[in-house]
């Protein structure tokens, strides 16, 4: 159970964000918490609230769901709403001035740690890709980078217990890597090479952290697309070592989301050219290949996969048979049209979905129903990049 985060903190965040926070009148950053209001599976419905409302209601909440948005469009800025202790909210500038963090992954303070400890958000600079930026999120603000040389780096995960991040990306000279960094030291811990031509490009982790997954393209030129294949290989943390074998995803097409099943068997990607396999872990098959589909996310239960497609579309797979059991659509101003960017609530019960287009609106759907609860708007010159 995570710690509350010091209301003063969350207002001063909040307060320095004020000016480009995606709000009904565009000068205060909307504060939702969850107020009275409907159940939704046990979790109350968010309630629109300003900053001056009832502060002990905003301590109520546990949703540790952290979502991203460039304000690429307003003069560069970034921001980040976070919905942890307390409901969605705005917070910080990420880095005026620059498009930030192309990934970012959030820890909170774990139960034994001592009082102060921080809950941090890792990001990844896509200014450079070859830094990571370490915010604490109850000081809102920015306390660390590290500099990891001249790789620049396409994907980071955080292991389940968050201690580790692993990085991968390519030198300029072609070489690959996957990088170890102690996230509580802010240390590199080890590089792990690839074989030529073998560039990778997503990763995450399994749920024991004993194995972290990670995709890649084999062809020449480290960080251009010229594949020949698209596998699927496993880095042992034990050994810090590729283990033998790969799953071949067919077609000349890279990556677009990787995310693993709760118990660990299995594995969901989504390729740019809208394909949805689902990977044995335990023998590294492809065990089902659906078409159509591109961001992705997997319920807390394991019963059920959200994949998302075009035309604000949100497809619901029962995990055990493959089968489409319903679809959502959330239509309506300020939604846009683009790819559909996906993030479940820990529990499962509240799905964020979105687009990168200029203006869309972050709609909170029912993950059973597909009822929409609430809607966070932004403005005409802000979008969002990715939900994390």
């Amino acid at each position: 159970m995570r710690r509350r985060t010091a209301w003063a903190a969350v207002v001063a965040a909040a307060a320095a964000l004020s000016a480009c926070a995606p709000s009904a009148d565009n000068t205060r950053p909307p504060i939702y918490d969850y107020g009275p209001g409907h159940e939704i599976r046990g979790i109350k419905g968010f309630e629109k609230s300003e900053q001056e409302k009832d502060v002990a209601r905003l301590n109520k909440a546990s949703l540790p769901l952290t979502l991203l948005w460039s304000l690429a469009l307003a003069e560069g800025r970034n921001g980040m709403l976070t919905a942890e202790d307390g409901g969605p909210r705005v917070r910080y500038p990420v880095n005026p001035g620059k498009v930030t963090a192309t990934v970012a992954v959030t820890a909170g303070a774990a139960e034994d740690d001592p009082p102060g400890a921080e809950s941090m958000t890792y990001l990844l600079d896509s200014s450079t890709n070859n830094s990571i930026r370490f915010l604490d999120d109850r000081a809102g603000g920015l306390v660390d980078s590290l500099d990891l040389g001249a790789t620049t780096f396409l994907d980071m995960a955080l292991s389940p217990d968050q201690t580790t991040l692993l990085l991968v990306g390519y030198a300029a000279d072609g070489s690959t890597e996957a990088l170890l960094v102690d996230a509580r030291k802010r240390a590199v811990l080890a590089a792990v090479p690839f074989p030529a031509e073998v560039n990778p490009h997503k990763a995450v982790f399994a749920p024991d952290g004993g194995v972290a997954y990670i995709a890649v393209w084999d062809g020449p030129k480290g960080g251009q697309f010229n594949a020949s294949e698209t596998r699927l290989v496993a880095l042992d943390m034990a050994t810090r070592t590729l283990r033998p074998g790969s799953v071949s995803l067919p077609g000349n097409t890279q990556v677009d989301d990787l995310a693993a099943h709760p118990s660990g068997e299995l594995l969901f990607a989504t390729t740019a050219s809208f394909q949805l396999y689902f990977v044995d872990t335990r023998t590294m098959t492809v065990s089902q290949k659906l078409t159509g589909f591109g961001r992705l996310a997997v319920h807390p239960t394991g019963e059920k996969v959200y994949a998302g497609s075009g035309v604000r579309r949100i497809w619901v797979f029962d995990v055990a048979t493959a089968a489409m059991e319903k679809v959502f659509a959330f239509e309506g101003e300020g939604v846009g049209d683009g790819d559909v960017l996906l993030k479940l609530d820990s529990s499962g019960a509240v799905l964020a979905a979105t687009t990168r287009d200029p203006g869309a609106a972050l709609v909170l759907l029912d993950s059973e129903t597909g009822d929409r609860v609430d809607t966070l708007p932004s403005a005409d010159d802000q979008h969002w990049i990715e939900l994390y």
